[in-house]
């Protein structure tokens, strides 16, 4: 049996398409109807106002569906409230487990040759 699995980076250049008011209600329907949501780079837009409504509009969705999303992020616990704002941040903690990974990048250093 196969299950949509859906990968989101840099989730705020998504968010532009919900700003057409006709696409509004399609895209809160699909992102919160997939099976598994993983939005990776989780506060590197530092959203606006707007971007942060229809975040929650979508957690929240997927709470009352119970559906697992995935959000991943570089930001430290108190960042994440910080560039996600009170209420998201809320909404978040109350219903996920933080899982930390710690240690050093596995990007390698940039070096001349990289487009070669």
């Amino acid at each position: 049996m196969g299950a949509l699995i859906f990968i989101v980076t840099l989730f705020g250049s998504v968010l532009i398409i919900a700003y057409h008011p006709p696409f509004v209600q399609r895209f809160l329907k699909f992102f919160s109807s997939i099976q598994l949501l993983v939005i990776d780079e989780v506060g590197v837009q530092k959203g606006s106002e707007s971007e942060k409504r229809i975040l929650f509009s979508i957690l929240d969705n997927r709470v009352t569906s119970k559906k697992p999303t995935i959000l991943m992020t570089n930001l430290g616990i108190k960042d994440c409230g910080l560039v996600l704002g009170d209420r998201l941040y809320d909404r978040i903690r109350s219903k996920c487990v933080p899982v930390l990974f710690k240690g050093n990048s596995f990007r390698k250093p940039a070096t001349p040759d990289v487009f070669d």
